[in-house]
């Protein structure tokens, strides 16, 4: 079964009701997801040992999901500072 087939018959039904749609079945989810395995695998070729693999990709999985976080959190900040300095000039 593809990863494709596996999404569509596991997960559809309870991402419709969630989400309302299945972008995520999507071709071009498909390639991000394989363009980021890729990046890992390339990062992660020397590492010999199955173990520090795992565990090496699980840190630069999570570094990688907290910097988004910061990224989006700064963005925000941002925001609503603008936003608060136009209420101002408007004042």
């Amino acid at each position: 079964m593809t990863h494709k087939e596996h999404l569509i018959a596991d997960h559809a039904e309870d991402d419709m009701a969630r989400y309302g749609n299945l972008g995520h079945a999507s071709e071009e989810g498909g390639e991000s997801l394989h363009q980021k395995m890729m990046r890992i695998m390339l990062h992660m070729r020397y590492t010999r040992s199955p173990t520090a693999r795992i565990a090496a990709t699980a840190r630069m999985l999570e570094i990688k999901q907290v910097s988004s976080m910061v990224q989006k959190a700064k963005a925000k900040a941002a925001r609503i500072a603008a936003a608060g300095e136009a209420v101002e000039d408007d004042a």
